[in-house]
């Protein structure tokens, strides 16, 4: 998920801190698996840009709608 993110024309792509930030996150929710809502719920431990996540949010309800999520 977080390639597909990054593959977005964003103002600041999140790179591997960001990511580890995610994943940190993730495990102290006690995630167990990502899906979109949680990747909704989470998303700004990830992309810090306000803009950006909108753009990101954009994408994911595409995504859902797509794939019937």
């Amino acid at each position: 998920m977080v390639a597909d993110i990054r593959s977005h024309d964003l103002a600041h792509t999140p790179g591997v801190g960001e990511s580890l930030d995610w994943a940190s996150a993730l495990h102290m929710l006690g995630v167990m698996s990502l899906d979109l809502d949680v990747a909704r719920e989470t998303l700004t431990a990830l992309v810090k840009d306000a803009d950006d996540q909108h753009t990101v949010i954009d994408h994911l309800d595409e995504l859902a709608a797509a794939t019937g999520t």
